[in-house]
């Protein structure tokens, strides 16, 4: 984002607290993106918008912070809606946004669509991502990875996860998640959640901010 447009700052903080899990707090500096025509100019400035916004709703606001927040975030989120505003999303912003910043949208889609439980569309989706894996973030490869083998084992089918389970297991992608250190001393040293996050600390459902 530009500095010279005054909003910086505010996306970087914005980002900061998603990390934190703080997501109320997130949706409301996104929300005053909304009051400018800074958000609608940036197609991942209104993804990460709609993700913060369902995701605060989903969790609530700690009682302490009710009355402070100044969120209009609605108590019961509706995952259509927020299915369908992606959707639109995807489709008009697709020339404006990376290929990086597309397939993290894809990945909350499908999300979204395991919510609803529409596994045919959410599985088309993980394994687009999973046959693009080379391109993508190891982070967001993986969780994507993770999430397509849970569902096709879900569903009985089996055959299809063999391949997905050969990549999660080689040592290539586990070297890119941990570096040289053994899976248990990467995961006794780092209490974060590795699926949400990329290699360089950024939750793996946020929007690259293009700068």
């Amino acid at each position: 984002l530009d500095a010279g447009t005054g909003h910086a700052a505010d996306a970087r903080m914005a980002q900061a607290l998603f990390e934190r899990g703080e997501y109320h707090k997130s949706s409301d500096i996104l929300r005053n993106f909304s009051k400018t025509s800074v958000r609608d100019s940036l197609p991942p400035l209104r993804h990460n918008a709609l993700v913060a916004e369902y995701l605060a709703a989903r969790e609530g606001f700690p009682e302490d912070e009710k009355i402070k927040s100044s969120s209009a975030v609605s108590p019961s989120p509706d995952p259509w809606a927020v299915i369908d505003a992606l959707g639109k999303l995807r489709e008009t912003g697709e020339g404006d946004m990376s290929f990086e910043s597309l397939s993290v949208l894809k990945y909350n889609q499908a999300s979204l669509y395991l919510e609803v439980r529409c596994y045919d569309v959410a599985g088309r989706l993980l394994r687009s991502l999973f046959d693009s894996r080379s391109k993508l973030p190891v982070q967001l490869a993986t969780r994507a990875s993770f999430a397509l083998v849970k569902l096709e084992i879900y569903q009985t089918r089996l055959a299809n996860v063999d391949e997905v389970i050969s990549y999660l297991s080689h040592p290539n992608t586990i070297t890119a998640l941990y570096g040289e250190a053994s899976i248990e001393s990467a995961a006794a040293k780092n209490k974060t959640d590795y699926g949400n996050r990329n290699t360089d600390g950024r939750d793996s459902r946020w929007s690259r901010i293009p700068a």
